[in-house]
């Protein structure tokens, strides 16, 4: 997983996109195709998600294999979930 990660990081970068922050990944169930390969033991199957900061001449440049997606910006939180350690008994 790492090694793909580093691969589609070089990939956006030698386009001229700069990479702006921590690459994250998620299972590919976006579609109903992949969450029925992920289902059918065909997957699981990643999506890599480098953050990019770029004009609309630099993401056109991207390999045809690279998809961009636009999230607004929006706060960013995170949940903390005590482990069996430090549950009451």
């Amino acid at each position: 997983m790492a090694a793909t990660v580093e691969d589609v990081v070089k990939a956006v970068e030698s386009s001229g996109v700069v990479v702006s922050g921590r690459p994250w990944r998620t299972l590919a169930a976006e579609t109903a195709e992949q969450k029925s390969q992920t289902l059918a033991g065909e997957g699981p199957h990643w999506l890599v998600m480098p953050p990019v900061t770029a004009d609309e001449g630099a993401l056109a440049s991207l390999p045809r294999d690279v998809e961009v997606q636009t999230f607004e910006a929006r706060d960013e939180l995170s949940i903390f979930i005590p482990g069996k350690s430090s549950m009451s008994k």
